[in-house]
């Protein structure tokens, strides 16, 4: 009888650490879906224009996208390039450069709907070669505040997962910007 209660406890210990391990990899898989989903890459996305960092705002796009920036950046350098793109934003002279210096962008009331497409196609958008598992739809509210001001707009971003990683294929406004002093703030 010992012999059997030797054994039954090797048997439970090792169907315990089997179990563990599968809810150990299912949450890391959860946990991991849940920091690289579609609204954290829109969020990542703001972030790495925030902080003009080039090598992050890549890693949001498409791979073929990712190919012709690194491509213009040999040319002028990532920073520029970032630099570049936030001076046609919000430089003088430009739509934005109402709401003042220091502008930082920020996300809020981020909805997630994931998508079926239909073919390879979606809303017109061609996914013909990019091998898409999923797409998702991100909308958000993306506000701009400088020293100046803020405006805010609805913005509708349209992610697609290949293999592992999602990407951002898309991001548009789908309101006008509304100013605080369009608010009457």
């Amino acid at each position: 009888m010992k012999h059997w209660n030797g054994t039954a406890k090797k048997i439970t210990a090792a169907l315990l650490l089997v179990a563990l391990a599968a809810a150990l990899t299912w949450g890391v898989t959860w946990y991991t879906e849940q920091k690289n989903g579609p609204a954290r890459l829109v969020q990542t996305y703001v972030q790495a224009v925030n902080d003009r960092d080039f090598d992050a705002f890549c890693r949001c796009l498409l791979p073929t996208y990712q190919k012709d920036l690194q491509k213009a950046a040999e040319q002028k350098g990532g920073q520029a390039l970032m630099e570049e793109n936030y001076q046609s934003a919000f430089g003088s002279g430009r739509p934005g450069a109402a709401l003042g210096e220091d502008v930082r962008l920020t996300v809020t009331d981020l909805q997630t709907e994931q998508i079926t497409p239909e073919g390879e196609n979606y809303r017109g958008i061609d996914l013909v070669g990019l091998e898409v598992s999923e797409v998702a739809n991100v909308r958000c509210t993306v506000t701009s505040a400088g020293t100046a001001g803020s405006a805010a707009q609805k913005v509708e971003a349209v992610c697609v997962r290949i293999g592992r990683q999602w990407y951002l294929y898309t991001m548009v406004g789908v309101s006008d910007p509304v100013t605080a002093t369009d608010a009457g703030q």
